[in-house]
């Protein structure tokens, strides 16, 4: 997306799902696109790389990283189960895997030169890995092209930006909702809880500016809460269900699991499933304490909707906001900050043309 002659995109690579913008910017709605976090090494004694046409028709494409080729995309994690097909590591953004689903999103984005790149890590690894990736994802990718995954292009970034997850989330939630210029003047305390896949992080702020010493995470997502709701339904099923995704799909069904062609009830199993969640919840708690001085929490990601209850449990006295579109809040947000880094940097080059200190 152009800003002021500059091309700034945005990449979510999350535990769950790879989200990445298209189109629009800050001063308009920015359509985004997603696909699961799934990247399999395609085997060659399973037939080879798959033809363009079955590519096409199982909507993936692949992609190499360092001479080992990966599926990816909408369909690349069918007939896996999740333990074989995420990475669930806190070392996961230093992985072929994760660049191999970067590559996947440079490739749905099919812009040829990217001047800035905006990326998001957890807030726990926000440290360790962000000089990383913005000194190894610079540089030319070859990727195929999503229209026709038998040819490829290559993809310049020169640039990289990477922030903490939840504070995309909290920079997209004020800009939408019209809050951001009311956050700057008061200074109102919030906090922005981000539910991913693997871990919930959170960032408290004041006014614009993050409290780095009271933000953090946990390893408590929605994985987590899937695989506990997986195994009690197992248990009491006599089966075993490995696919979380099928699980996940369920509780956006009224709690309706299609096992062996019937649809089983299984809201008892999600009730007791939430007891992974308070985990989470009171690791957050314990950090952040009682919370009197917040006067807004915000929810956002995958499993904002499921958590609501669980934070409204811990802060009664608080209103709980879900993120607009929550899935996509984070990248979203990454936009923005992007957009507003190339903005300030613009600004600041003219005042220094012109002597201004």
């Amino acid at each position: 997306m152009q800003v002021a002659g500059k091309e700034v995109m945005s990449v979510d690579v999350g535990f769950g799902n790879v989200k990445y913008t298209l189109e629009g910017s800050m001063h308009s709605s920015v359509r985004c696109g997603i696909f699961p976090s799934n990247a399999t090494p395609e085997l060659s004694d399973s037939g080879g790389s798959l033809d363009s046409q079955k590519c096409e028709q199982l909507n993936t494409m692949t992609v190499e990283v360092d001479g080992v080729a990966y599926m990816v995309g909408k369909d690349a994690g069918l007939g896996l189960d999740d333990s074989s097909s995420h990475v669930l590591d806190s070392s996961f953004p230093r992985t072929k895997e994760y660049l191999a689903l970067l590559r996947g999103a440079l490739a749905c984005m099919a812009t040829p030169a990217i001047d800035l790149l905006v990326l998001g890590l957890p807030v726990s690894t926000l440290s360790r890995h962000k000089n990383y990736l913005e000194q190894t994802v610079v540089g030319k990718h070859r990727v195929p092209i999503a229209d026709d995954p038998s040819r490829h292009m290559d993809v310049w970034i020169n640039q990289v930006h990477v922030i903490a997850q939840p504070l995309g989330g909290f920079l997209d939630h004020a800009v939408r909702s019209g809050i951001f210029s009311s956050l700057q003047s008061s200074g109102e305390t919030c906090l922005t809880i981000d539910v991913g896949f693997f871990t919930v992080d959170w960032v408290i702020s004041v006014g614009p500016k993050v409290v780095n010493r009271r933000s953090g995470s946990t390893n408590g997502g929605m994985s987590r809460i899937l695989r506990e709701i997986a195994k009690i339904v197992g248990r009491e099923q006599d089966v075993s269900i490995t696919n979380l995704r099928d699980v996940d799909a369920a509780l956006a069904n009224g709690n309706r699991l299609k096992l062996f062609g019937d649809d089983v009830d299984i809201s008892e199993a999600v009730a007791l499933g939430k007891s992974k969640g308070r985990d989470a919840i009171i690791n957050l708690s314990g950090q952040i304490g009682e919370g009197h001085e917040i006067g807004k929490i915000i929810i956002l990601g995958g499993g904002a909707h499921f958590f609501k209850e669980i934070v409204q449990e811990r802060y009664p006295r608080h209103q709980i906001k879900i993120a607009e579109d929550s899935i996509f809040a984070n990248v979203r947000g990454f936009q923005l900050a992007g957009e507003e880094r190339v903005y300030r940097g613009l600004v600041n080059q003219a005042r220094n043309s012109k002597g201004i200190a």
